[in-house]
Parts: structure tokens; sequence; C-alpha cells
């Protein structure tokens, strides 16, 4: 089976390699695909990019640094007709075939030349004139990274001083090397900028943005820089009494401040330390414009920065982009929250993505695009560019090179084995499918005006810094559930306050909010005054920016204790109910009126302030929750949601899609995206009546069903639907072919089941419904690398090449989480071991739990334990999770080996066969939410790391059933003609020996009948199998085993069954490693008066010729679609 799937690979990729040019001709583009050579871009009033003056969305490219003088070197991968993209750089024609509105290039090095015998030649290079004479929009890009800009390195006697460069501080330093404080280091900075305008000038390039640093952070313990420090406070505070009595501090003087050795040493010390190197940032930045515009005078170029994606950088994100005239996004556009944020401070400025990670498959790509533009971003700068033929991992220009940058650098664009050729398609997809709906969805304005705003406060994120509390990202839970909804709401920066901003929204939320700057209380108290409804999320503005409880104007009025470690219980709320724990103690006065308690601590209190309302949220909530409890609060402010979305099968409300909506010259327009992990089959009920629906991305109109249209959503993608008066709709689209809801149900239904089968067919070791998957967050806990920074390697190892860079990555099936190490201090993963890092506690989950997934691996070859896990209820009870190295757990360099008696599973590995495991722990008590995990290494363990964690969600008896739990509890079995079984968890093992004999079999006879749910009898009886070891220690498919369920009638007599066969000799494969998803209609098995189980019956059919059991897990009724 593997030679050929080996084969048919071999033959796609080779047709692949000898196709022929798969671009469409520039002369077959038509007129609305291509840009005008040398058209004018201009920017309207929203915000939005014109060309020639229509909203574009604009599809780019950039080329980094050494790019254009090495892509001419020739590598494997391509055929000769495809060497105009793989070889050269793109023309004015190559942008346009490929689908690119607007190119970029990094600008020249040469000004390091007068320090050091390095730098390009930007000005002869006729690469880099290609590309700036394409005469399309240009993007300049003063990324200062080590190798380019960033590449002076302090040498003794050699200019420039040392005073020109940063002192690097603890942590938060990025791409900033040289001082921007030091008359020196500003020197350097402004030769750069300088350098890169007058380039451009010489060479005809006019950029229409000027990019002045690449995800920047500024952390520099200079001399003159804590000179300054010292100065700055003492002309704040007049004395060091005054200092003192703010800080609560000690201090003799303000020039002892300065002598720091960690700013953590208090948190006054670290916050004002923070905004000193905030302030530093902003003024180089306005200093770079400046220095710009002396070079290049036309009035409307524009300047930005790429700021870092977690918003805990000491670049003010509101404070410098107050100073750009163009708004960049983080590193792949950041979250829906982070969308959101940039439109806060956007405000008339264009906003764009920089660096946009596309993936590697053409509908990536296309998918990439869309949910940029349906974020309201007017351009996508495609990340990255290149092929990297110069690597010294591909000198000999060779396949198997190619591969191994590929693995290094999945990213790379250009590299066929990263990204082959014909993906790249998808760029030209989304474009074409945007330009459908471009005059609706493109201008900024997309004339929605939203009744809801968020507070967000940099504030609190700055203390959440110098304590290491992770109370700040409560606010992205909330920003959740007001975009699952859904709602259409606005992001408001603490600083936008005194502007009156808030003022226009009838509710505001602010959510993990610990702590506010001087002014807040008092705009917020009076929003309340004037009418707004304000919610307050878990954290209630209690402290002041250095974390002291706040004691003028101590609005909310709420006083929080300690946490809480509830058991989460129900409330009736609505015509529902809520699922929550109590989070705090809480103090509060007769003003406020206790809605819902659990548990005697209040959960939901509420208080009128003259017209308006103050709501409290004291409680950890699911998602699901949280959405159901906004929409109860907002519906009574009369505030509905943008539309309505239900699950097709449970009717509850369908959650993590992503609703953008304009309403524009007659038509109302959605865009709905599933950012879950698997297909999504729901009802959309539009908020508007009265009109019809289209689908212009599949070009039919949608007939409904009482109000409703069925829509199906994989993960990822996108429906985009407008509706209008048939008039409107037929003059904008044409006359479109109907399709029924009826049609759409059933096509929906078949393509979950395709991808079902296509997933049993992948041979993965797990296959789980990704809906039912949540990543646990790490980024808090991580205290080591994988490769670069692990301290954990032995000398002279080069620890785990090419890990995942960051993002959610499947991994065997299960969707695990990567940190992204160069922005969380380059640290990527835990680590423990008895000698240095003992343990890491509190590791935050909060979530019913029926499945584990570990993705870890030991750093010691051999055997014994490795660390232990350790699993905390919310109750306060514990479970231990012993990982024993070669079972639970094994090496790091173990991945290419395989043994039938490791629990453990490949999860992921690089060429080298090195990589992490996934092992898979079954809670045995999901009905108890999980609060926390521990990792402990004690004494004699050999310690090992943790890359990723994952949680398998228990489904709901709406939707599957697990009564045949495999606990001696719960059973008698009773086995027969030589069959051998063991359990462990939801795991059962049917062992052969040489006494076995054809149709050994094994009756499970419940100890109680178990009630059949009402809707089941349609369904199917679910597992996952494995084959099974034979004497000689070879494991082995090709098992075929029958499954029979005894039953009992309404009263209470046996019934006849039938018997329902997995028989098909190929549906166990002989790979320990892999599990298969087994799928058996109940309708075999149940007879029309059957309503108990009393037994489930499993036999073997024929034994096959080596006497070979096999694994059954996970054993379960499912109910039809």
């Amino acid at each position: 089976m593997r030679l050929f799937m080996a084969i048919i690979c071999c033959t796609i990729l080779m047709g692949d390699l000898m196709s022929e040019d798969l671009f469409p001709a520039f002369s077959s583009l038509s007129e609305q695909m291509k840009i005008p050579q040398g058209a004018d871009l201009s920017v309207d009033k929203s915000g939005s990019f014109l060309i020639n003056g229509e909203p574009r969305y604009l599809i780019a490219t950039l080329y980094y640094e050494e790019v254009p003088r090495t892509l001419s070197k020739h590598t494997a991968g391509y055929p000769a007709e495809m060497n105009w993209l793989y070889e050269d750089v793109l023309d004015y024609e190559g942008h346009q075939r490929l689908g690119f509105d607007a190119t970029g290039i990094f600008s020249t090095s040469s000004w390091i030349r007068q320090y050091r015998n390095r730098g390009d030649d930007a000005i002869n290079d006729p690469q880099v004139l290609k590309i700036v004479r394409s005469g399309l929009p240009l993007y300049l890009d003063f990324t200062c990274a080590p190798w380019h800009h960033g590449a002076i390195k302090y040498e003794s006697g050699k200019l420039p001083s040392a005073a020109a460069f940063n002192v690097p501080g603890e942590g938060n330093n990025h791409w900033m090397p040289y001082s921007a404080t030091t008359p020196e280091g500003r020197q350097l900075y402004l030769e750069m900028w300088r350098c890169g305008a007058e380039t451009m000038q010489k060479i005809g390039g006019a950029p229409f943005v000027y990019e002045l640093f690449n995800e920047p952070d500024y952390n520099d313990w200079s001399t003159y820089n804590r000179k300054m420090f010292c100065d700055l406070m003492e002309s704040r505070y007049g004395n060091i009494e005054n200092l003192n009595a703010a800080w609560h501090t000690s201090y003799g003087n303000f020039q002892e401040i300065g002598n720091f050795k960690h700013t953590r040493e208090n948190t006054a010390l670290f916050v004002e330390w923070a905004k000193f190197m905030e302030a530093c940032f902003t003024d180089i930045c306005r200093a770079g414009i400046e220095e710009i515009r002396r070079v290049d005078k036309r009035p409307d170029i524009l300047f930005c920065y790429q700021p870092m994606g977690n918003l805990t950088s000491n670049a003010n994100l509101y404070e410098t982009n107050r100073y750009m005239n163009a708004v960049c996004a983080p590193t792949n556009g950041g979250n829906a929250l982070y969308a959101r944020l940039l439109h806060a401070i956007a405000r008339g400025k264009p906003i764009f993505d920089g660096e946009t990670y596309v993936d590697n498959t053409r509908t990536s790509i296309r998918n990439k695009f869309w949910l940029q533009y349906a974020r309201g971003f007017n351009a996508s700068f495609v990340f990255k560019w290149d092929r990297r033929p110069f690597d010294q991992y591909w000198t000999k220009g060779d396949e198997a090179g190619g591969k191994l940058v590929a693995e290094r650098f999945p990213y790379l664009m250009l590299n066929t084995y990263a990204l082959p050729a014909k993906e790249l398609l998808g760029i030209m997809d989304a474009k074409r499918e945007i330009l459908k709906v471009s005059d609706l969805f493109t201008p900024r304005d997309r004339g929605i005006s939203p009744q809801i705003g968020m507070l967000f406060s940099l504030t609190s994120k700055r203390l959440a810094r110098a304590t290491g509390s992770v109370r700040h990202m409560q606010n992205e839970d909330y920003a959740l559930a007001l975009e699952y909804v859904p709602f259409s709401y606005d992001a408001v920066f603490e600083e936008q306050l005194s502007q009156g901003l808030l003022d226009k929204y009838p509710i505001a939320v602010l959510a993990g909010i610990e702590a506010t700057s001087n002014g807040t209380p008092e705009e917020l108290e009076r929003f309340v005054r004037k009418g707004g409804w304000l919610i307050v999320g878990q954290e209630a503005m209690q402290n002041d920016e250095y974390g002291f409880a706040r004691t003028v104007n101590t609005f909310p009025g709420i006083t929080l204790g300690k946490e809480l470690e509830l058991e989460p219980a129900k409330f009736a709320w609505a015509d529902g109910e809520i699922m929550a724990a109590p989070y705090r103690e809480v103090g509060f006065d007769s003003s406020w009126n206790v809605e819902r308690s659990l548990a005697g601590h209040p959960v939901f209190l509420s208080k009128s302030i003259e017209k308006g309302k103050v709501i409290y949220i004291n409680a950890r909530m699911p998602l699901e929750s949280l959405c159901a409890l906004i929409h109860s609060i907002a519906t009574e402010k009369q505030i509905v949601p943008a539309c309505r979305l239900t699950d097709h099968q449970t009717g509850k409300p369908a959650l993590r899609i992503e609703v953008n909506k304009a309403v524009r010259n007659d038509m109302t327009g959605y865009i709905l995206i599933n950012n879950g992990l698997g297909t999504q089959l729901v009802r959309f009920r539009p908020a508007e009546t009265g009109l019809d629906w289209v689908d212009p991305l599949a070009g039919k109109q949608l007939a409904d069903r009482s109000g409703e249209y069925f829509l199906c959503l994989p993960p990822n993608e996108r429906v985009v639907l407008v509706g209008g008066t048939p008039a409107t709709l037929q003059k904008r689209f044409g006359k479109l072919s109907v399709e029924r809801f009826e049609d759409a149900e059933r096509a929906g239904i078949t393509l979950l089941e395709d991808n079902n089968n296509k997933n049993k067919k992948e041979r993965r070791a797990f296959n789980i419904d990704s809906n039912k998957i949540k990543t646990v967050d790490l980024r808090a806990k991580v205290n080591n690398g994988f490769h670069d920074y692990a301290t954990w390697k032995a000398p002279g190892e080069n620890g785990i090449r090419n890990v995942p860079p960051w993002g959610i990555v499947e991994c065997n099936g299960i969707p695990f989480e990567f940190v992204r190490g160069d922005h969380n201090d380059e640290r990527t993963c835990i680590y423990v071991d008895p000698q240095n890092v003992s343990q890491v506690r509190s590791i935050a989950v909060a979530l019913p739990v029926r499945n584990i997934y570990f993705l870890h691996a030991s750093t010691k070859d051999g055997q014994g334990t490795a660390f232990r896990y350790v699993v905390n209820y919310i109750d306060g009870s514990k479970a231990e999770i012993p990982v024993h190295n070669g079972s639970e757990i094994d090496y790091w360099k173990n991945l290419k080996s395989k043994s039938s008696g490791r629990k453990a599973l490949p999860g992921w590995k690089n060429l080298d066969g090195h990589g992490l495991w996934i092992y898979r722990w079954h809670n045995p008590i999901p009905e108890k939410t999980v609060s926390s995990l521990d990792i402990v290494a004690g004494k004699g363990d050999t310690g090992g790391l943790l890359g990723a964690v994952s949680i398998e969600l228990p489904s709901s008896d709406n939707e599957e059933f697990y009564p045949l739990k495999f606990y001696p509890k719960n059973f008698n079995p009773h086995v027969w003609g030589g069959l051998n079984v063991s359990f462990d968890g939801d795991q059962t093992t049917f062992r052969l020996d040489e006494k076995s004999i054809n149709w050994c079999s094994c009756l499970f006879q419940f100890q109680t009948a178990i009630d059949i749910p009402p809707g089941f009898e349609n369904g199917t009886l679910e597992f996952e199998v494995n084959g099974g070891t034979d004497m000689w220690g070879t494991h082995r498919g090709g098992q075929t085993l029958q499954f029979r369920l005894d039953c009992l009638d309404a009263s209470g007599n046996p019934v006849k069954s039938g018997d329902a066969q997995m028989a098909t000799p190929d549906s166990v494969d002989s790979d320990p490693e892999s599990w298969q998803s087994i799928r058996l209609p109940l309708k075999l098995m149940l007879s029309d008066k059957s309503v108990k189980m009393k037994a489930l019956f499993i036999q073997f059919m024929h034994l096959p010729q080596e006497r070979v059991g096999i694994q059954i897990r996970n054993i379960r009724l499912k109910k039809s679609l």
C-alpha cells in the first residue's frame, strides 16, 4: 500500500514538474483583474486604498533582503517553462499573472559600507531595478534584522563607538540593535532611513509606504538610558519621598533607582521603565518620519511599523501609531480582536499585513486573503516570496536538499517542495472571488454602526508583564463571545476614553482589566450615568497602574479577594441554563443586587446608576455560556446580533464562526468564516427579513426553509451571502439557479461524511472530531526552547530542529498549538528535570475533559520515569499520570523506531527522525471539570519536555452516547474459544494464542441494562481499532470482527438482534502507530422493539493466519446526521 502511494505521489510530482506554465498569459487577463501600470494610488477618508479613484483590496508580494540577487541559482523542483517565476524577480506582467496588485522590497543596506565591509549594491542591481520599475505600488521595508540593517557589531577601535549599541536588558529585545537615545545610535537609524529613501530617488522608485521597523522591541539598559530614566523620574516626582510613596519603595535617592539588576524588583519600577522604553521607541519613529520626509517630499507618502503580535512589547501600539498615517498588522495579521484594535487606531488610515503567512495549499492561500479581507484589511503582502537556493542544506540544488529546506522553512513560497507551483493559483482564486463583491465589502466604511464597544487597556497589559499574571487575557474570552454571538463591536483603547468615543455605544464591555490609568474610572462612571450599560468581566479595575489597590474613585465599587477553585455548576438564565464557576471572593456595598449565586458566592451582580447600569460577572465560563449570557444582556438593551447561526443537528448556537457584514447599494452582505477546527453544518437566519439571498461565489440563489438557510463551512472556509430584492440581485449578479434547502443539506452531510472517510483512509493515529478539540495556551508557562534556545540538550547536540514555528498544526490527527518563540522571549516548550526546574504548576485548563493529548518527549534515552503530570480537578481532587520512557513517552531521537508496547505515538517529527510524541490520557471522570495541570520531575526522574497540550471535550448526550465504558465495575465479561481480554481506561485489548479458535468471542454483559436514547436507532456504533502483536512480537493487521447488541424490549424481554461485521481485511493495517475508525450501522443490530442494551457481543470471525489480537478504544453510539 505504501509503495503504491509512493508511486502515485512520485507520478503526481513528476507530472507537475514536467507540466507547462500553469499561470494565465498576461494577454488573457481582463482589465478588472489587472492593476494599470503606474496607476494612481490614494487613500479615501475611511482608510481604503483607491486605484485610479476606485476602492481596491491589494494582494501583494515583497522581496526580502538577499532574495532578488539569489533567485537566479538553479535548483530542482520546477520545469524550464517556469524559470520566469522561480529564477527571476517578477516584472509588471509577471506580478499580474500571479494576481499581485502591488510589490515591495527591502531597503538597501549599502549605508553599512562606511563602517564594515558589507552591504548590498541596490543602485546597480538589475533585479532591484526590475522590481522598483514594475509600475506597481511599492512597499519599502527597513527591517533591522541582524543579517541586514542590524549587522553592525561593536568592534573596539572602530566606529560606531560602543555608545551606539543597545545594551539588551532581560527579555523584550528584538531587531533594535542600536540605541534609540544616544546621538551615536540614533545616527545609525537615521543613516539607514536616509540612505534607503535616497536610493529610491536615484533609481526611480516611489514607495507608497515606508515600514520603519519590523517586529521591534526595545529594552536598552545602557548607562545613558538609566541616567535619562532617573532624571525623568526626578522631574516627575520632585523628591524621592514622593516616588517612594507612590511606588511603595524606600530608595535613598533617584540615582539608586537606575542601579537595578532586574526591572521586576518592584512592579512600579517595571511599569515606569516600560513606559520610558515605549516613549524612546515612539521618539525614534518620529525622527525616522522626519528624516525620510527631508528626502521624499511627496505629501501623500505613508509610514508604519510592524508590531509584535503579543501586545506586551515596549512598542506602544496606540501611542506610536498616533504618529503613523498607515497601520500595519503583526505577523500574519493577528486574531480577530487584534484586527478590531487596528481599526480602533486606524480611523481613516489604511490597514495592511506586511507578512501574511498563507500555508501550503491553494485553498489555504485563498482562505487567508479572505480572512484578512473580511476583517477590513486594505492590503496583504505574502510571506515569504523566496526559494532560499543558497541555503547550506541545498548546496547541490537537488530534491533532497529542497525537501530539507522546506522542512526548515515551510513558508518559502518559491520552494516547490514546500508549496507546489499549482497551489499558487490560490492567489488568483482569491482575487477573482473578492472582485465579485468588492463594491460591497472593500470600502472600509461598510455601513454598519456597532452597538457595543470593548475597552482595551495597555495599562493592564503592562502590569501583567511586571507580575507574570495572565488575567489580562480574559479580554480574549469576552472578545470571542462578542465575535461568535455574533455582534458587531468596536475596540476602544483606554487612551481614547477622554475623546468621548465610548459614548456612541449603548453597551461597553471590559474584561480582565485589573489596572487602569488615572481618569479611566471617572470616564466609565460618566458613561454609565448618561445611560450606558457597562459589563465588567472578572477583573474589576481594582488596582492602579502599579498593581496597588485604588483609593481614589473606586468605581465600580467591587473589591476582589482570593481566586476560587470550585466545581462549575449551572444556574437558570433566560430560557436556558448557564454553566459557571465562581471566580473570586468578592466584596461590595448595598447598592449592588446579587442576581445569581453559586456555592454561596455571587456570580452575577448589577446596580443602576442614574440612567445606566453596571453588570459584574464574577465567574469563569465556557465560551458557550459566556455567549448566551452576553446575548441575553444585549437583548435586554434591544441590541440584536448580526444574524443567527445554529448547529444543524443540535439546534444550539453555532460558535467559532466569524461574521463580517456590509450594507451598501440596496444590498446586505455577509462574510462568514469558520474559525473552528472541523466542518460545521449550520442554519443561517439573517437579521433582515423580506430579502432574497444569493451566494455569488457559488453562483446560486439560496432557498430558505422557515426563514433559515443551510450552510456548510469546512474549517477556515468562507461563505459569502448577499441579500436584496429580486430585481437588485438580478441586476447585480444576473439570473442564478436556485439551490433548495434540502439539496444544500444533503450536500453538506455528504461532504462531512466524505471528510470522515478520508480521515479514516489516511491512517492517522487519532480520528477525532476537530470541533471537540481545544488547545491549551502554554505561553505563560513555557521555560525553554526546542533548538537554538534549548538548555536541556547535551553538548554538541542541535536539539529538535524545525519544530513548527507557531500556530495550530495537526499532528497525527490531533490539532496542537505551538508557541511562537520570537514573541515569547524565545520560550517555546516546558522542560522539567529534578536538578534544574523540577516543576511547572497551574497550567490553566478550566474545561470538562474526555481525553488529554500531550505532545512531549523525554530528553534522555533508556528506561525509567521521565516525569509526572498531575491533573487538578476543580473540586480539589487530583489524578497523577506517571510518564515512563518507552511507554507513555519516548526519547526525542526515537521517532523512527517502532514498538508495539509503546502507548505514546509519533506526533511530529522532522526529516532527521527527531521530534515529539503524543500520549492520550483518558479521563475516568469526564463529568468533573479539570482546572489545571502540573508537571513534576521528582527524585530519580530523567526529565523531559512538553511542546503542546490539547483537550478533547466530552460529547453531549444528544450527539454521542458512551454507555460502553470498559471498566470492570460496569460489566461481567464472558470469554469463549481461547480469547483473552484486558482493559486500560477506555481501551480494550484482545489477545490470541495457540489455543484460540475461529469464532472466539467475548460477551460484555452490563451490570444494569442501558437505555437506548431516542434518535440513536438510525445511528452508528463507532470505535477506533489497532492491530495486535503476535507471539514473536510482530505487529499485524487484517483482523475481522463482528458485533452484536443483545437488547430488551419495553417489557424486559430479550429481542432478536442482528450482527454487523467489520469484515474488510484492510480495515486494520499493520502499523502499530495508526488507528482506524470503524462505523457500523445500528439498524443492523437493533430491532424496532429494542429499548435497552443488555450486552455487547464481539467475536472474531476467521482467525488471521498469524494468531494476532486487536485493540479497540473509544467505543460509542453516534446519532445519525
